[in-house]
Order: C-alpha cells, then sequence, then structure tokens
C-alpha cells in the first residue's frame, strides 16, 4: 500500500495482480486497485475529479483524468473516510 496526505488529506493506494491475457497478439497484464481517501482536515472537502499517474514495471506512464471517482463527486467532512475499488 502506498499513501501520501497533502493538506490534510490523505489517499491510500493498494493494487493487486489480477492475472494476464492476450489483445491483439500482445500480452496485458490486469490489476485490481482500491483506493481509500480520508479527511483529516478541520474542513469539509469533495472530490471533484482525479487526476493519476500509473506507471509500469517499465516506468512508462499512463495518465487517468476524469470527473469525481465511479461517477460520484463524494464530500468528506472531518474525520470522514470514503473507499473505492475498480
Amino acid at each position: 500500500m502506498v499513501s501520501q496526505i497533502t493538506r490534510g488529506i490523505k489517499i491510500s493506494v493498494a493494487t493487486s495482480f489480477e492475472g494476464a491475457y492476450f489483445k491483439n497478439h500482445k500480452i496485458h497484464y490486469a490489476f485490481h486497485y482500491h483506493i481509500t481517501i480520508e479527511n483529516h482536515s478541520k474542513d469539509s472537502v469533495q472530490l471533484t475529479s482525479r487526476h493519476w499517474e500509473i506507471f509500469d514495471s517499465l516506468n512508462d506512464m499512463e495518465t487517468v483524468d476524469g470527473e469525481g471517482v465511479i461517477g460520484k463527486k463524494p464530500v468528506l467532512k472531518p474525520g470522514e473516510t470514503h473507499t473505492y475499488s475498480s
């Protein structure tokens, strides 16, 4: 698990390898990830967008941007946590 705290918001990411598959004669690797967002600040916060930089074993980067997470824009009061998986 990897965690980072910025301005009182802690993001933790845990990944697991799900397997390999072939697509268009090329091998692809599938991973599952579990994200936990914790509000350690004194203020309520809302997750309105996300930006992930995902690095593979060769240090190649894939960028993922989008609104909210899994169709939600959660509001976290101080001390609250939001989790999601994909």
